[in-house]
């Protein structure tokens, strides 16, 4: 390939999540894919469009087989993909044929056609689709592991206590008060933690002519695996304009349990604190994305107050 483009909204985003760390990676991202490139003999091709992140391309191998590319900012989040991607060793995910956590390099299988779930994303088909794909996914930790937690992760609540002086910002108080709690009860009554994706939506799930419906860009996080069916709950993005969030939340969950043998209030749980969770992470991003999460939270709440679940 040519000269390297680099999106604004791809600079973008690497600044606000890693700061001048990331604009430095940024800067030597051609380097990087040169290097890459001439280690495993690679032809890179055209870059996927719309990059957030991570810069993904399709790729030649040496022996004329396609692969896909990925880059992101080396540290612990593609640390921890790079070590998920190991341990589900291709049983319900992509399979990882290289990497390299210095490079923050991970050459992938690719997946054809490659279709996301996105495309079908409001029926119980894809419902049962994505909690097999889970299933197929959750695997015990190994004893010894540097995965961050789902309680790690929910510290990031205490940090926005500490970011408005013990305040909640742009959340609600109750509601926020509301996730804490839940969060906490949670976690003291967990099951055994399992190794989970993460992230696991409808964008994350794509089809594989020959192996089905497998998951990509696993975050690699320990914990209950009722904690899984969050992100896609609260998934595609724009949820709120596509659908009656009101009617969808709540046939999404049922089928869910059904399907997974899950407990309802667990689920519903959860998915309250999580919204709140996930929002606390968009601060500095999109407001929209914080006002429909507490959207989310609120029906989360509706339905612990009135038993419908």
């Amino acid at each position: 390939m040519g000269t390297v483009h680099i999106p604004k909204v791809m600079r973008d985003n690497v600044l606000m999540y890693y700061g001048d760390r990331g604009l430095d990676w940024i800067d030597r991202l051609p380097a990087v894919i040169s290097e890459v490139a001439r280690q495993w003999s690679l032809q890179v091709l055209e870059p996927y469009p719309n990059p957030s992140i991570n810069f993904v391309a399709p790729v030649i191998k040496r022996d004329g087989s396609e692969a896909v590319l990925k880059l992101g900012v080396p540290g612990r989040e593609i640390s921890a993909e790079i070590a998920a991607l190991s341990r589900f060793g291709g049983e319900g995910a992509v399979i990882l044929l290289e990497s390299d956590p210095a490079l923050g390099m991970l050459l992938l299988e690719k997946l054809t056609p490659g279709t996301p779930l996105f495309e079908d994303s409001d029926t119980p088909l894809a419902v049962e689709i994505a909690g097999g794909v889970m299933k197929a996914l959750w695997k015990a930790p190994p004893e010894e592991h540097s995965f961050p937690t789902v309680g790690e992760w929910f510290s990031g609540l205490a940090k926005v206590r500490s970011r408005f002086d013990g305040g909640t910002g742009p959340f609600p108080s109750r509601i926020f008060e509301r996730a804490e709690a839940l969060s906490r009860e949670m976690l003291d009554s967990a099951p055994a933690a399992m190794l989970l994706h993460g992230d696991c939506h409808h964008h994350n799930i794509l089809s594989s002519s020959g192996r089905g419906w497998l998951a990509i860009d696993p975050k690699g996080v320990v914990g209950d695996p009722v904690f899984e069916l969050c992100a896609y709950l609260r998934n595609p993005r724009d949820l709120h304009e596509r659908f009656d969030v009101a009617k969808t939340l709540p046939g999404r969950v049922h089928r869910f349990a059904e399907i997974l043998g899950l407990e309802l209030k667990r689920i519903a749980s959860w998915g309250l604190a999580e919204s709140i969770l996930s929002a606390s992470w968009s601060l500095d991003g999109d407001p929209a994305f914080v006002r429909n999460s507490v959207e989310l939270a609120e029906l989360y709440g509706k339905m612990l107050r009135e038993q419908t679940i």
